[in-house]
């Protein structure tokens, strides 16, 4: 049973990988997006908490990116799968999410606005389950343009930073008065605000 749990880990992560990749081709079909998420929700379901956290790892950062689809019901199925997920996080407070990837989401200019949004909702918890190195490594992207960024994410992100740069310097691989953006006005002028 676990090795059929494992294969439909394998082909759910395949089939969003797929999809990911594909809309840079043709678009995929509403039914097949659907189709793709209902495989994660299912995987999902009958993934146990010991494999929860690898699990997540892949699925996500490629959730919460089909928000920028143009299908309506494949925005709800990502809504349903991000709220069953929020239920199975809570039960385990102590294990880590992606927030290298769901960072790198956030950060993604090309991305839709709506697809920043959702990442951005989940650094914020990654960021709290996170080691301090982790946190103080992946603020600094995050950090980059946050003056620019909507008065909203940006208090988040300044919020977030204050706490991964409120640590013993071991953790902080850079002064913060060499780190990039204290060398922007607008971003520094975001953050020291």
């Amino acid at each position: 049973l676990n090795t059929g749990r494992i294969a439909n880990v394998v082909i759910v992560t395949t089939d969003l990988k797929r999809k990911a990749s594909e809309m840079a081709s043709p678009a995929p079909t509403e039914a097949e997006e659907l189709a793709a998420l209902n495989k994660a929700l299912t995987a999902l379901g009958f993934t146990d908490d010991v494999k929860l956290e690898r699990f997540l790892h892949v699925l996500m950062p490629r959730v919460i990116d089909q928000m920028a689809s143009k299908h309506e019901s494949t925005k709800r199925k990502v809504l349903e799968i991000l709220s069953h997920v929020n239920k199975r996080i809570k039960a385990v407070p102590a294990m880590p999410l992606p927030l290298e990837d769901l960072t790198a989401l956030y950060v993604n200019e090309e991305r839709p606005p709506t697809v920043r949004n959702f990442a951005l909702i989940y650094v914020e918890q990654a960021h709290a389950r996170a080691t301090p190195e982790d946190r103080a490594a992946q603020i600094l992207p995050l950090l980059k343009g946050v003056g620019a960024r909507p008065k909203q994410a940006a208090d988040i992100i300044c919020r977030l930073a204050i706490q991964a740069l409120a640590v013993p310097e071991r953790h902080v691989r850079v002064p913060v008065d060499d780190m990039e953006f204290m060398t922007v006005a607008r971003d520094r002028a975001a953050f020291v605000a």
